[in-house]
This record gives C-alpha cells, structure tokens and sequence, in this order.
C-alpha cells in the first residue's frame, strides 16, 4: 500500500479489501449506477473479504480466472505482439493451490446481469500451445458497451487500439479541437482518476459528462478526494505512449515557445518501462522536435528523450495542456 490518500467510509473499506487504491472512483461509478460494469485483479488470498464486501454494497461479482505472475514476462514468447502479456491463466476453484502472488480477475457491476456480459467478453489475448489467440474485434465492443463507455469512444477503440501500429493518444489528440481536463485519461493508473477509457477526443462531451458525474458522485464520499482528483487531471502532462506518461507539474508555456515545469510525475503501471522520470528530472523545461524530448536546465540542452517504435509500442511526444 503506498497510501496515497487518508482514505474513509467505503473508500476505505475498499482500499482494505482489494490491498489497493487503484479505480476507487470507478468502484464509485459502478455503485451509483454511472457505469454498468469494471473489471479488477484482486489479491487471491483476499477474494473472500472482497466477496463479503461486495455483497454488503449489494454489488455482483463474477470470476474469470487466477493469474499467476511471470518472472520475465519480458521473455515470454509473443509479448512484443501483445505487450498486456504479464501472468498465465488457471482455472479458478475454490481449492485451487496458486503461485503465491497470484490474482484473481473478476467483473463486477450492480447488476448480475451486467457483470454477466461483461464476463462473456472480457478476456485477454492468449498464448496456447505456442500460438496467439487473440480476441476478436466485435468482442472489444461489447466489451465496452458492457462497461458503459460511451459508444463513440468504444468504436474510436476499436478503430485506433493496435499498439504496434498506432498511437492511441496521438489519434485522440487529431481528433480534437481543444485539450478539456474531464477527459485526461492519463492518471488512470494512478489512486487519482476519473475514467479509464481512452476518449475520442480531448474534448469529446460524453467522457467529460461521464467526468463530472464521477466525481459529484465521489464528492459524496470525501469531497477533498474529488479535488484532488481533479487537481491532477488538469496538470499539464507529457505522453510518448499509454505506458510512458508523466504529469508536469507547475507546467506552462514559456515566451521561448517551450513549456516550463517543476517537477515530473510518472503515470504508469510499470516502474520498469519508466526510462524518462531521471531524464526530467535533471530539466526545468522541456520542447518536442522531430520525435524527441528536448530537455533544459537554465536554457541549456541537458538531455534527449527520444521516442522509440521498437519494443512492440509506437511511441508519439506530447505535450498536452489540459484546460
């Protein structure tokens, strides 16, 4: 637990359960009837607390499998082509002796009947004998219909979602007219998010709708949590790729036609794909030329963080002004 927040209430209870303060707010969402559907990993040895937890909050639970962690999931055969490659499925039973460190993947909703759907198509890419199986694309889209995504931004998914092609937040980005803060999906790995889909557009009006129902319905929980989610998606942030994000903060457009900042703060799920946290560190600004991060200190070049098209993720710098 990294204690993020002096959590209270249900937030509380479902840090303790779930030993994590990832997708609290869309937990919330679930409960007030916001989104239909999520999907989590939960520690095997607490299953049955969150169980017991989520029948108090008369949510429904279905369960997928029990992944078991890969040392080197680097290592394993085909993670280039599908880079979400980290765990290898078993059967879940109710007696089943896992790895220790392994996870349970469920789906839950308010609904059986929706956590049932979602259940149907959410599954992951495989590796079977050698071979990938990958999931079909009409899956991905009653997927995100059975989330509750807006349908605009689950076709734009289906449309531009190929990691070793394309750069989701790029093809965002051509799409809109203007960067609005209820849309900034980035910190989604982070204690402090709204939403987890990626939306059609920086200014698409559903996901800032779906934002701001979030967070009135959070505010109900702890009003000062809601801020301070908000606080962190309207911070200015740097993208090369959805696993290589940081949030700059104290960032704005200097009269050089760069963007100045304070401080540097990695958004991703993986600590070990965060090549650019000590390269920030060392400037005070930063530019984007020719597919590489320029950084300075003091208005002198300090270091190159440049982006890279070959470790099965297509990487496009960006610097996005939340408003």
């Amino acid at each position: 637990m990294t204690g993020a927040w002096p959590w209270q209430g249900v937030l509380r209870a479902l840090v303790h359960a779930r030993a994590s303060e990832l997708q609290l707010a869309q937990y919330v969402a679930v409960l007030k009837g916001i989104r239909k559907a999520l999907d989590d990993w939960i520690p095997l040895q607490r299953l049955d607390i969150c169980r017991r937890l989520f029948a108090d909050l008369g949510l429904a639970v279905e369960i997928d499998c029990i992944f078991a962690p890969l040392a080197r999931p680097d290592h394993v055969l085909g993670a280039q082509v599908v880079p979400t490659t980290e765990a290898i499925a078993l059967p879940y039973r109710a007696s089943t002796h896992a790895p220790e460190g392994s996870s349970v993947h469920i789906v839950v909703s308010s609904r059986p009947d929706y956590a049932a759907e979602a259940l149907a198509s959410g599954f992951y890419h495989s590796f079977i004998a050698g071979r990938i199986l990958r999931k079909p694309l009409v899956d991905h889209h009653w997927l995100g219909e059975a989330f509750g995504y807006p349908s605009c931004c689950v076709r734009f998914f289906l449309e531009h979602n190929d990691w070793p092609r394309q750069n989701t937040y790029a093809e965002t980005t051509q799409a809109s007219r203007r960067l609005c803060w209820e849309t900034n999906c980035l910190p989604k790995h982070t204690p402090f998010m709204a939403l987890f889909h990626i939306p059609c557009a920086w200014d698409c009006e559903a996901t800032r709708s779906y934002t701001r129902d979030v967070l009135q319905a959070v505010a109900m929980h702890d009003e000062a949590y809601a801020q301070a989610i908000e606080r962190l998606m309207r911070t200015p942030a740097l993208t090369l790729s959805e696993v290589s994000t940081w949030a700059m903060h104290g960032g704005r457009h200097d009269h050089g036609g760069r963007v100045r900042y304070a401080s540097a703060q990695y958004l991703g799920s993986d600590l070990r794909r965060d090549r650019g946290s000590v390269i920030l560190a060392r400037g005070d600004a930063l530019a984007i030329d020719a597919g590489s991060v320029l950084v300075f200190r003091e208005g002198r070049l300090t270091d190159v963080l440049p982006a890279k098209c070959d470790a099965g993720v297509i990487e496009v710098p960006l610097m996005l002004m939340f408003q």
